[in-house]
């Protein structure tokens, strides 16, 4: 049984969410409620150690024996569920958030360290069998999905636009996933076509929703 809502995700998430297997639906809640997690501490740029000191709490919790992690989140029980041997790369992904906590403007290696963060847990997700054609593809459509998604946070329009040139660089190129990756090219469609209509979210147009759902269905 979950132990907390989707409703707390953001709405891209929630969304992509939908579309993943019934099977597969656990590790994913769990991947994007820790990122949503993470995002918010990020948030608050105006308390960057208090930042620091929540972040440094979770990669310590991660790092110990599951019958030796704190009780009562929610959250860390579903990573300790759905992730157990792949803490390594839940905290890459922390250790991508904190990049961000640098100083502004946003430097090219904080953006590009945020990206290959979010990569980590998702190539877990995708087991050892997987060829390497698709790790890669995997790679290449987390990084850019990541990237268009920091970008649009972003206020300050230089840091916007070095995320999406960076996003640019992993290429433009449709990229089928396999189909544990639905709710992965979801947020990559999306993301691409947030970039070319330079819309100023994932859900920027009506037309956004209605890809989603197509995307989400059919894998196109």
């Amino acid at each position: 049984m979950e132990e907390f809502s989707p409703e707390l995700l953001a709405l891209p998430q929630r969304l992509a969410l939908s579309y993943a297997r019934a099977t597969e639906r656990g590790a994913w809640l769990a991947l994007f409620a820790f990122d949503c997690r993470l995002a918010q501490f990020v948030s608050k740029m105006n308390e960057p150690l208090l930042a620091q000191m929540r972040l440094a709490w979770w990669r310590d919790a991660l790092r110990k024996p599951l019958s030796e992690r704190p009780q009562g989140d929610p959250v860390l029980a579903a990573l300790g569920r759905e992730f157990e041997g792949d803490e390594t790369a839940l905290i890459a992904l922390v250790d991508g958030w904190e990049a961000l906590l640098a100083d502004p403007p946003l430097a090219r290696h904080a953006a590009i360290e945020f990206a290959l963060g979010r990569t980590a847990p998702v190539i877990a997700l995708a087991g050892p069998d997987s060829s390497p054609a698709t790790i890669d593809s995997m790679y290449r459509v987390t990084r850019r999905w990541s990237l268009v998604d920091l970008g649009l946070g972003c206020t300050d329009a230089r840091d916007r636009e070095l995320c999406f040139d960076l996003a640019r660089k992993e290429g433009l190129d449709a990229i089928r996933l396999p189909r544990s990756m639905r709710p992965l090219q979801v947020l990559d469609t999306l993301a691409m076509r947030s970039l070319g209509k330079r819309l100023r979210s994932l859900l920027g147009d009506r037309g956004a929703a209605l890809l989603a759902m197509r995307v989400g269905m059919f894998g196109r």
